[in-house]
This record gives C-alpha cells, structure tokens and sequence, in this order.
C-alpha cells in the first residue's frame, strides 16, 4: 500500500496501533517530526517503511504517557454515538495495558482470531509461541484480562474478551436488574438496580417499567388495571382479618367478621369467602410459583 497523505498515514498507524489516536498524540508525533520525515521525498521503500517502524514505536511509547481527552459529558438526552464515543476513549486506555501490549506484541503477534474460532486460534498460537503456554493456560490469562476491563470500564465479560482476541469494540452493559422475592407478601417485594452513569434515565426507566410489570403478572396481581388499584378499607381489613383466622372455617370466620363489622356484614357463606380469598391473593401467593420467579 502506498501512503500519499497524512490522512492515510494516520489510519495506517492506527491499524497498526489497534486504537484511534486523538488529535494531541497525533499532533506531538508531528511536531517530533515523524510524520514529516516519512513522507521525505528522498526516502526509498525500505527507509520509508523504516520510518513507519518508528512512527509505530514512538507512538507506543508515548501512549504509556499520554493521557486522553477527559470522556464526553453525559446527560438524560445523551445519544448512543455519544456512549460510542466513550467506549473509544476506554479501548485507547485498554490499549496501553502492559498485559495487553504484551499479549498483542508478543504472543499473538498483532494478529487476531475470527469471531466464533477463538479457541483455535488460542491452540495455534500456543504451538506458534517460543512461551511454555498450554491453550487453557493461556485462555485462563486472556479471561483475568477480560475480567479486569470489565470491571474497570463496565464492558460486559463477553465483549472484553472479544475485544483481547478478535478486536471487536466492546460494549457495555448499562444496568442490571434483580427481583428480591418476598413469596408471603409480594407487594413487599423489591428490585434491586445497579446502572452505570451512563445509561440514559429514560432508557432506564422504560426498562425498569418493563420489569417491573413483568415480576407483577407472575405473581398474578397486574393482569388488568383494576387489579392495580389500591385495596378499599373494607378488602384491607378483610386481608387482615383473614391472615389472622387462617384456623377458622368459613362459617366461622363469616360469623366472627359479621360481629367485628357489621356494616361490611355478609349473609352467604360463599360470597364471603369469594371475597375473603381475593383480598388474601393480593397479599399473599403460593409458594408453587417461586419457581417461575426465580428464572
């Protein structure tokens, strides 16, 4: 490939880099005056290709140094690009690790796996390699590296890895959410939510409206809009009652009711307890369904 602008020079250098430079790095190699001796006109190929060698060197060096452009503002309106251009900001970061360069510079010698072969290219670079690696050794590294940019960047575990291997962009995982289950009264139930500062608030309330409908009809108390609204003072009362009579039968728990209130008074047996049954199934639900939730 002949180079004919800076323009190309610097894509060149960061296909070569594995990262994007930011304009500060690009314009300290420039006034070190790397790019200008490369496009001397007096140079042959192999000098030139020389001088690309230690543009690529100088340039690795002064990213062991170099700090980036603090990451862009983030804000309820921010955009996905936005969000795109922070992960740039932490893959030129995750470039500069010491385990990385040396994964990429020494073990797998700036090549890269096909999405889906990982394994085997992990096999042939350990038969490739000069280091006594064995392929789960080596995949055994290459997960501790994930692991930790996952944690440091908020990638999700799976894309840090494809990020080491394949040199895929990596993405993050913006919120998690977990239901604590409270299987004798389920309206006391909670969701636990952990977010990154930059998951949008719209987007994360839409999710968490999502969940939570979904936690809500499986424990069968959300199906229609009536079910939502709030108990009357009558069914409140009558849950209570009910949860504190559990060992009276239904004559005797109509009987005892009638006496307490009088102006909620039933007459038939089983409407009471049609009515008894439906303001307990608001508080409390069956055990069998935990199953169900816990998925």
């Amino acid at each position: 490939m002949i180079i004919k602008t800076e323009a190309e020079l610097r894509t060149a250098l960061e296909a070569e880099l594995r990262l994007q430079l930011d304009d500060d790095l690009w314009d300290a190699l420039k006034e070190e005056g790397y790019i200008g001796t490369y496009f001397d006109p007096e140079l042959k190929p192999k000098e030139r290709q020389t001088q690309f060698d230690r543009l690529a060197d100088a340039a690795r060096l002064a990213l062991h140094f170099h700090k980036p452009k603090q990451p862009p503002r983030l804000t309820e309106n921010s955009t996905d690009e936005t969000l795109a251009t922070l992960i740039d900001f932490q893959v030129q970061q995750a470039c500069q690790h010491i385990d990385f360069v040396w994964l990429r510079d020494t073990i797998f010698q700036g090549k890269l796996a096909q999405p889906g072969k990982e394994s085997e290219f992990l096999a042939e670079v350990c038969r490739a390699s000069d280091y006594p690696f064995d392929t789960a050794a080596l995949s055994a590294f290459v997960q501790k590296l994930a692991d930790e940019f996952a944690k440091t960047y908020d990638w999700t575990p799976e894309s840090a890895r494809a990020f080491i291997l394949a040199g895929q962009k990596p993405s993050m995982q913006k919120f998690t959410m977990k239901g604590n289950w409270n299987l004798d009264y389920p309206l006391a139930s909670t969701i636990s939510i952990t977010v990154t500062l930059t998951c949008p608030p719209r987007e994360l309330a839409k999710a968490f409206g999502e969940y939570q409908r979904l936690l809500m009809r499986a424990y069968g108390i959300a199906a229609s809009s009536q079910r939502n609204r709030p108990l009357s003072e009558k069914h409140r009362q009558l849950a209570l009652f009910a949860a504190q009579h559990e060992h009276l039968n239904g004559r005797e728990a109509m009987q005892k009711w009638n006496a307490l209130y009088p102006q909620w008074a039933y007459q038939q047996v089983t409407n009471f307890q049609r009515d008894r049954n439906a303001a307990v199934k608001r508080f409390k639900k069956s055990k069998r369904e935990s199953a169900y939730l816990d998925e």
